[in-house]
């Protein structure tokens, strides 16, 4: 948010693990990109077969054809495939969230919106081929956790744009701060509710979105 509050990206601050973490090149020619293409959707595939602990560059270059050093040549590590296919499970939440949050809200519509985007977070990620297991991994994973933190600092910082406008005379920072906290929490219940196959997830998200629905408002008219 121009000249308003924002959270201090961990990104500013490059460390020699994180650049690690990057994808070597960018092709301009399809092949590259097909090739690129091709190792992510073998990657995602194996997080299915195997889980991210025994997910390595061998077992992806057996599962896309290819030898080590076509894969190498654009992705260092496994870490590397993870922070790509990261960043693309939480660029396609973003972008539901941004459409929903970009509806005209008032008081009475912010707990069902919330309720949706939680909802429509929860069955994206198991439409994902691999989307849970990305999920945990940017949770649980030092290495990775940078990806997940961006995001959410990202987000957090439009929805709370959209929200200054719908509670006029609100404070951004402590504003900006709950809804960082909400996205955390939220990410973290969607995780309970695909890691306990028998959780009642309408209630879960019902009673989440609720949760968090009367804290905003609560900070909101402070």
């Amino acid at each position: 948010m121009t000249g308003g509050p924002r959270f201090p990206h961990r990104h500013e601050a490059m460390t020699v693990i994180e650049t690690d973490l990057q994808r070597r090149k960018d092709p301009k020619q399809s092949r590259g990109q097909k090739t690129i293409r091709l190792i992510l959707a073998a990657a995602a595939e194996l997080l299915e077969e195997v889980g991210f602990e025994r997910l390595s560059t061998n077992l992806v270059c057996k599962k896309a054809g290819l030898t080590p050093p076509a894969l190498y040549r654009y992705f260092p590590n496994k870490y590397a495939i993870m922070t790509e296919l990261g960043e693309e499970l939480m660029e396609s939440q973003n972008s539901g969230l941004r459409l929903l949050y970009g509806q005209s809200l008032d008081g009475a519509d912010l707990e069902d919106t919330i309720y949706q985007s939680l909802k429509q977070q929860l069955e994206l990620t198991e439409e994902i081929t691999g989307g849970r297991w990305i999920l945990r991994a940017l949770h649980a994973t030092p290495a990775l956790c940078d990806v997940r933190t961006r995001s959410h600092d990202l987000i957090a910082e439009e929805v709370t744009k959209v929200l200054l406008e719908q509670f006029p005379g609100s404070q951004a920072e402590p504003l900006l701060q709950t809804m960082r906290l909400s996205i955390e929490l939220g990410y973290s219940v969607i995780e309970y509710a695909l890691d306990v196959p028998n959780a009642n997830r309408e209630a879960i998200l019902r009673e989440t979105a609720g949760l968090i629905a009367w804290n905003i408002k609560r900070v909101a008219t402070a």
